[in-house]
């Protein structure tokens, strides 16, 4: 009952209006997908070195340089060790200068014969830099028993209310109420119904031990 009633709550938000996809977050969503590319050329540890930001977090699990747990691995070609991702949702600051992106991601280690692509999850907040381009901050993931399902293409994360200036100070903090208990609920179902699922910071896009995500 429990996790019929997390995937209603889930499949509520994405089935949603869809929202104008702001210039911003579309901006962002194409360096992810610049990403996901670059890592088809340069391998996980190169492109994730690359699209990183210097100052970037990652999860041990107390936080500590992602760059630098990057550089104490190896670097292998994407002919052995693959990972594939898209973004499916996310959003922007109103400022432009912050935001997070999440969708499926798959990991196939060629180097075993036996292996099978191993369905991911990811979520990675994303930040601009002073020369305006888009850099990953942080980076977590799940490895799902299976693959996760989202709407078709990309949208805009259908937040029921969004605080803009032009709130006075009790409309803002009873949308960041609502923002609250809607995250809450979203969380909780989520946790609720992926008991079976493997959660780590450290793991980010694809299993744990091969790089951040």
């Amino acid at each position: 009952m429990k996790s019929i009633v997390a995937t209603a709550i889930v499949s509520a938000v994405f089935m949603a209006p869809q929202a104008e996809v702001p210039a911003a977050l579309q901006t962002m969503a194409d360096t992810e997908r610049a990403f996901a590319e670059a890592c088809t050329r340069k391998g996980i540890r190169d492109s994730f070195l690359e699209y990183f930001a210097d100052d970037a977090v990652a999860f041990n699990p107390a936080p500590i340089s992602a760059k630098e747990r990057l550089r104490s691995r190896p670097a292998r070609p994407f002919g052995e060790a693959e990972l594939r991702w898209e973004p499916r949702t996310g959003d922007v600051a109103a400022s432009g200068e912050l935001g997070w992106l999440t969708g499926p991601s798959t990991f196939t280690d060629h180097t075993d014969a036996n292996a099978r692509p191993q369905a991911g999850n990811y979520l990675s907040v994303w930040r601009r830099q002073p020369n305006g381009e888009w850099r990953v901050f942080i980076d977590i993931g799940s490895q799902p028993p299976g693959p996760v399902t989202f709407a078709p293409g990309f949208i805009r994360f259908a937040f029921p209310s969004r605080y803009v200036a032009s709130e006075s100070q009790d409309q803002a903090s009873k949308s960041q109420t609502q923002r609250h208990r809607m995250a809450s609920s979203i969380g909780s179902a989520i946790i609720t119904s992926s008991s079976a699922w493997s959660f780590s910071s450290a793991a980010g896009r694809f299993p744990a031990g091969t790089c951040s995500r």
